[in-house]
């Protein structure tokens, strides 16, 4: 699972079409809400040539393609109230989202699956791309280069994973599969805040994966 986090006003350069994509092979597709391409509130870079199934979500609203995620690392508020609201605002809207894309009669418990169907009915009123441009404004509460920190607050962890601004905006190059790419300066700070040592595995019952049936196309 590959994420990659851009400065907001680099990822709107992205998502408004600002950006040459033509070094890109005709299987690499970006797709967003922006253009009815996906359901997220977030871009993905998807490779068409393959074929997926997710576990737990609904097939015909879900990407169905292998894909990077593409986030967008906002700006935060000083006051660690405003942010905590911020992102327990788009936490809601984003649990919000995923049930509508859930598969129903299934679920993780005998419970979740049988009271899916009654919480999707609630959900009917509101289109999913309503909810992606909500998710979308609330990431968006706060300027990106006025605060200290900045956050993914769209689809993030929380006010944990706040990290210096000025330090994330300046990069170290890093070693991935061979090839150098920038990454944020602090990014031990965000890591650790995140996942403690992150160089050890951890514990079994924690090590969470997608369930993804994936095939490529012949």
């Amino acid at each position: 699972d590959i994420d990659v986090f851009m400065p907001r006003p680099d990822y709107d350069k992205l998502l408004n079409g600002e950006v040459n994509l033509d070094f890109l092979p005709d299987y690499v597709k970006i797709v967003s809400y922006k253009d009815g391409s996906s359901n997220f509130p977030f871009m993905k870079l998807v490779d068409t040539r393959t074929d997926i199934s997710v576990e737990y979500y609904d097939d015909r609203y879900n990407v169905r393609h292998i894909w990077i995620d593409i986030l967008p690392m906002d700006g935060n508020s000083d006051d660690p109230e405003k942010c905590a609201a911020a992102c327990r605002k788009s936490h809601i809207l984003r649990h919000a989202l995923t049930l509508k894309m859930a598969q129903t009669g299934e679920g993780k418990s005998r419970l979740k699956a049988a009271l899916k169907p009654f919480a999707k009915a609630a959900l009917l009123p509101i289109p999913m791309l309503t909810l992606c441009q909500m998710i979308d404004d609330v990431s968006k509460s706060f300027p990106f280069d006025e605060g200290k920190t900045v956050c993914c607050i769209m689809w993030g962890c929380g006010p944990r994973e706040k990290i210096d601004r000025k330090q994330f905006m300046t990069p170290v190059w890093k070693e991935f599969e061979g090839d150098l790419y920038p990454v944020p300066s602090n990014y031990v700070e965000y890591l650790t805040n995140l996942y403690g040592d992150y160089m050890q595995l951890p514990p079994e019952e924690k090590r969470v994966v997608h369930g993804i049936t994936a095939f490529m196309k012949v």
